[in-house]
């Protein structure tokens, strides 16, 4: 899954799309951490 970066902030996400059953198109997007991307372990573990 592809991983973007917001430039205006400096935030990764992660965005997916997707058809559900009703034949609707959706956008799921969802924010990630930089650490938890390069290290795979969450913050507090490193």
């Amino acid at each position: 899954m592809p991983v973007f970066k917001n430039e205006s902030n400096g935030t990764w996400y992660v965005m997916a799309r997707y058809v559900n059953w009703k034949e609707e198109r959706k956008e799921y997007k969802q924010f990630v951490y930089l650490n938890l991307l390069i290290s795979g372990t969450p913050a507090g573990e490193c």
